[in-house]
C-alpha cells in the first residue's frame, strides 16, 4: 500500500475491489488492511463486505 500512497497526489483516494473463491483463497482480515492501510499513513478508511466474496476498501491519502 506504500507504493501507492506515494504515488497519490494529496487528497488522492485509494479503492479496492477485492474478491475470494477462484481468484483467491482468502482475504487480507479487515485488521490487517486496516493496519497495514495505516503502515502506509492512509486516512479515513471504509471497509465493506457485499458478500462472503466480495469486499470494497477506500481510503485517502492526507491533505497536509
Amino acid at each position: 500500500y506504500k507504493h501507492i500512497f506515494n504515488h497519490l497526489e494529496p487528497g488522492g483516494q485509494l479503492g479496492l475491489f477485492l474478491a475470494q473463491g477462484e481468484f483467491a483463497s482468502s482475504f487480507e482480515t479487515k485488521n490487517e488492511i486496516i493496519e497495514n492501510l495505516n503502515s502506509a499513513n492512509f486516512q479515513k478508511i471504509n471497509i465493506t463486505d457485499t458478500s462472503d466474496t466480495y469486499r470494497i476498501v477506500y481510503a485517502e491519502k492526507n491533505i497536509g
